[in-house]
């Protein structure tokens, strides 16, 4: 079976083939479907029982944090089917996901992507990222955004299941904010995680990209369950002290209380 990679972008997104209502059957952990535009090559050449790698980069509106690439999610497509919206056909491909397929926590995965070589429907071979050495600074946040505008297809996944391995084995750690007040620091502090090499549950990243980027609302009691999930299997709780902070009736209390009972909840003062 063949692999693919492709991107999608963490911020918002006019489309409205990307904007569709789609409920989700397989919970918040999991991408239900991927889209592309395109009609022709490795959007063409994907199907049944292909792995499809989607990679994203957290943008904001801080030029200062600038997050690394991360793999998103992993699809294993049980299908593949023309895009409708409505009673309407326009150009592009749906790929819905199989078993196994899964989205990941935020973790630096630039090496992973340095060491990837794709191939051409002539089968020639081609380093994805070609050359990094060419940016005048080194220590310069990959972009990968214009490297996989269109899906590629790789030669082989090897360091792709390699770092699945490994973020199977990391427990992520948590970042508790209250919007209102703590986004930014939120940013700053997962930003700081992310530097370190470690595995980030952030909201902004990690819920499904309908809620953060169109504010849809989604089951409340589903959402309560997922939240538990993911802080019950993360390592650690940093609950940014904002003053509107786990105020009465928001949602940072719930994860605070949740939090506090594992013995997970670790403050972080606004002024570190």
């Amino acid at each position: 079976m063949a692999h693919f990679i492709h991107y999608v972008s963490r911020g918002k997104n006019t489309d409205p083939c990307f904007g569709q209502y789609k409920p989700t059957t397989r919970g918040f952990g999991v991408m239900d479907f991927h889209i592309t535009r395109r009609l022709v090559g490795p959007a063409k050449r994907a199907k049944k029982g292909d792995t499809l790698w989607i990679f994203s980069q957290l943008m904001t509106p801080w030029a200062e944090l600038a997050f690394p690439p991360a793999l998103y999610a992993k699809i294993v497509v049980s299908g593949k089917t023309p895009i409708r919206i409505g009673e309407k056909l326009v150009p592009g491909f749906e790929y819905s996901a199989d078993r196994g397929s899964c989205r990941f926590p935020m973790f630096d995965a630039t090496d992973a992507l340095r060491s990837l070589r794709t191939v051409t429907c002539q089968n020639d071979e081609r380093q994805l990222i070609e050359d990094p050495e060419d940016r005048k600074d080194k220590q310069e946040v990959l972009r990968i955004g214009k490297h996989l505008q269109s899906m590629r297809e790789l030669k082989d996944a090897l360091s792709l299941f390699a770092l699945e391995e490994r973020l199977r084995g990391l427990h992520p750690e948590f970042v508790s904010y209250r919007i209102q007040d703590g986004t930014k620091k939120a940013c700053e502090y997962a930003w700081q995680l992310v530097s370190s090499g470690k595995a980030v549950w952030l909201d902004r990243w990690s819920l499904p990209r309908g809620m953060v980027d169109r504010r849809e609302h989604k089951d409340h009691a589903a959402m309560d369950e997922y939240i538990r999930e993911v802080i019950e299997a993360s390592e650690i709780v940093w609950g940014i002290q904002t003053p509107l902070y786990a105020a009465d009736g928001s949602y940072s209390l719930e994860e605070v209380q949740f939090a506090s009972g594992l013995k997970k909840l670790r403050p972080v003062s606004i002024d570190e």
